[in-house]
C-alpha cells in the first residue's frame, strides 16, 4: 500500500488495526531514529568543527556547529537521505 492508498483509507475509515498498528510503528521507528541521528549528529560535528558557544550559560559545551550539525542530520534523515559529510571523508 502507498502513501495515498493509506491516506484515502485512513480518511475513509477502512484501516484495519493490523494495518494502523504497523503504520504507527513505522512513524515510532522514523521519529526515533531521526532524534538519534540528531543527537549523534551534533555531538559528533560540535567536537570535530565546534568553535562558537551556543547559550554558555546553559550548557557551556554545546556550540553553533553542533546544533547545525544536528539539524542536518535530522533532516537528512527524516527525509531518508544517507547524509554525512563526502568532502570531509565521514560519510
Amino acid at each position: 500500500m502507498n502513501i495515498n492508498q493509506f491516506k484515502d483509507r485512513l480518511a475513509a475509515g477502512t484501516l484495519t488495526r493490523r494495518e494502523l498498528n504497523k503504520a504507527l510503528a513505522a512513524a515510532t521507528l522514523l521519529l526515533v531514529g531521526t532524534v538519534v541521528v540528531s543527537d549523534s549528529s551534533q555531538y559528533y560535528t560540535g567536537r570535530i568543527l565546534g568553535r562558537r558557544p551556543l547559550a554558555p550559560a546553559i550548557s557551556p559545551k554545546k556550540t553553533v556547529e553542533g546544533a547545525l550539525g544536528g539539524a542536518r542530520g535530522a533532516a537528512d534523515r527524516g527525509s531518508g537521505r544517507r547524509g554525512g559529510f563526502p568532502r570531509a571523508g565521514i560519510p
